[in-house]
């Protein structure tokens, strides 16, 4: 599908808002050799005080390209009401620089992770120093702490923004193995929140009889979705067979985690019938996927960068100061244990929040889970590109 995206900007009560808009068509061959043409309307914006993102879908079976742009205007004036009578919150977007240390000490790293740097996304080398993205917030903590560091990559969401850039000049090419359907996608090669769900709209689309349509668990603090797929034999049915739940993008700052299961879900759909491991996984499994446990914050980082390398981590709650909790800090089992794997500070970036399950994202994981019998649990996170 190739989606070209049009700049437009507006004023409405003397405020202005820009944004991307997108008509593009997917074309499917049904059985009865006639062609559905889906038609997708989006119109993505962001407002300088906060985040804003308005989808618009449309969809036509088939009605055509001029039904849509009938259409286009009622809902281009519907986004203008919606942003028109929001309330905005005036937020500036913290910088992100790498930090070396060089060589530090067992006390060094027990005294930063007390102080509630997220140590965790550090990346040791052989040499001895270690690398860990810091905000600047973050890095006037280091200051005051009295530990030496170095910073060897300033502003790393233009950093990652220009790499991605250059990369997606030349693409790597496909593997033979790779799925067909598996696609880059708009926010410097990794999909925006928006072509997720279309990703699995099309999945179910596709493979109606080994993959269930979409369902929602619950909602972010802005309203932004958690979805949910199950791929089986029988995917509308509740089986006697083995369950396993499969999710990404705890932290928004790690959409390698929701590629990941993307291309996995696509595998197993195309190779069904055809490749005995993801035949048998399909046929003798109940296998769920919640590609964005953090939609929020995954549109929040897209929102401020949408070329890619926005280093949000948190979710988006108010903390009346700051902002977000850490979700994968948020669960039950164990939860402020200590202030080494977790932190009780709101500004932190791993601020576990007030109470256990207190965040709407991981309060509607622990209901699914505690609905079904999973067998096989798999979180995926990426750091230093790794996964």
């Amino acid at each position: 599908m190739e989606r070209n995206w049009e700049w437009l900007s507006f004023s409405v009560k003397s405020r202005t808002y820009s944004g991307f808009l997108c008509v593009w068509e997917n074309r499917i061959l049904e059985e009865n050799g006639c062609f559905l043409y889906i038609y997708f309307v989006y119109f993505k914006m962001s407002v300088k005080e906060e985040i804003f993102l308005t989808d618009l879908l449309f969809e036509s079976y088939p009605r055509g390209k001029e039904t849509i742009m009938r259409w286009l205007g009622l809902l281009f004036m519907a986004a203008i009401a919606l942003l028109a009578v929001a309330t905005c919150v005036a937020e500036d977007v913290e910088k992100y620089h790498m930090v070396r240390f060089a060589e530090p000490s067992q006390d060094d790293i027990v005294l930063l992770k007390l102080s509630g740097l997220p140590m965790e996304d550090s990346k040791m080398y052989k040499e001895g120093y270690i690398e860990v993205p810091l905000s600047e917030s973050d890095i006037a903590i280091v200051d005051d702490l009295g530990v030496g560091y170095q910073i060897v990559q300033e502003d790393l969401a233009a950093f990652y923004e220009a790499r991605y850039a250059r990369e997606m000049l030349d693409p790597p090419p496909r593997e033979r193995t790779d799925p067909v359907h598996f696609e880059y996608g708009s926010m410097g090669g990794f999909y925006t929140y928006q072509e997720v769900v279309l990703e699995l709209d099309s999945m179910a689309i596709l493979y109606p009889d080994i993959i269930s349509p979409k369902d929602s668990i619950g909602a972010g603090w802005n309203g932004n979705i958690l979805w949910l797929v199950k791929i089986s034999d029988n995917p509308m049915i509740n089986e006697d067979e083995p369950e396993a739940l499969f999710d990404a993008t705890h932290h928004a700052r790690e959409p390698g985690s929701y590629q990941t299961l993307i291309y996995t879900m696509w595998w197993l759909l195309e190779n069904y019938g055809t490749d005995p491991e993801a035949t048998h996984l399909v046929n003798n499994r109940e296998l769920y996927f919640v590609p964005i446990v953090n939609p929020d914050g995954l549109i929040y980082n897209q929102t401020t960068n949408p070329g890619g390398g926005g280093m949000w981590r948190k979710n988006r709650r108010n903390n009346g100061g700051s902002y977000g909790v850490d979700p994968n800090r948020n669960y039950g089992y164990q939860w402020g244990y200590d202030n080494l794997g977790s932190s009780p500070t709101p500004s932190s970036s791993t601020y576990r929040g007030p109470y256990a399950f207190s965040e709407p994202e991981t309060s509607a994981m622990r209901d699914f889970i505690n609905a079904h019998d999973i067998k096989t649990g798999c979180t995926i996170h990426t750091y230093g590109n790794h996964y």
